[in-house]
């Protein structure tokens, strides 16, 4: 059974457009569906942008520090491991 959301994300999923043009089509016509939820939405990101949250993310281009992830086999994921093998 199909939704209008469900329907209005393969409508924004199948344009042959960039990503951030889906997004705003996707955004835009949400906004009509569900104006409640859009503007609750709305009001989280900006406390969340207004108590700095991203502020000391490294930029684009910069390098990302290195984390160790837990995944199912006994040995970490060390990040550092996969970037220096991957060519520059």
């Amino acid at each position: 059974m199909s939704t209008p959301r469900a329907d209005l994300f393969e409508r924004a999923d199948a344009l042959q457009e960039p990503l951030d043009e889906r997004l705003a089509l996707y955004l835009r016509e949400s906004r009509k569906l569900s104006p409640e939820i859009e503007a609750a939405y709305d009001q989280m990101v900006a406390r969340i942008q207004e108590s700095g949250a991203g502020a000391s993310v490294p930029a684009v281009g910069h390098m990302l520090p290195d984390v160790v992830l837990a995944d199912s086999r006994p040995a970490p994921f060390i990040s550092h491991r996969i970037s220096s093998a991957v060519p520059s």
